[in-house]
């Protein structure tokens, strides 16, 4: 048996946690540390039932981008760049662990074509 689409809702995080997420990546950028935000896949099953046009998620990481466009940050958009199967998936929102190999290689090549540095 897979995951099942139909748990879960779409959230829409309040205005706060967007200006929060801007203080602490203006904080490492102050102390010159780099920082890397991911925005986690969905399960396609999932987004069928729950966002099946993509405003909640296209709505979700627009807000991100937005509130990180004034700092250094970069922003690897796993919703929207990378897919998976159904199957790849524990439950609507976390991988499956044979997945994450795949997800990790592709927020690495993601954040590289966006300048991060290894150290």
């Amino acid at each position: 048996v897979g995951p099942d689409p139909q748990i879960g809702h779409p959230v829409k995080p309040e205005q706060g946690c967007y200006t929060e997420l801007r203080h602490f990546a203006t904080m490492l950028d102050n102390k010159g540390v780099e920082f890397i935000v991911v925005i986690l896949p969905v399960m396609q099953g999932w987004a069928a039932v729950h966002d099946s046009d993509g405003t909640a998620r296209a709505r979700f990481s627009k807000s991100v981008k937005a509130a990180l466009a004034s700092t250094k940050a970069i922003v690897v958009d796993g919703m929207a760049d990378w897919s998976a199967p159904d199957s790849a998936f524990a439950d609507p929102v976390h991988l499956q662990w044979p997945a994450t190999a795949g997800f990790t290689r592709f927020v690495w090549e993601t954040a590289r074509s966006q300048d991060a540095h290894s150290q």
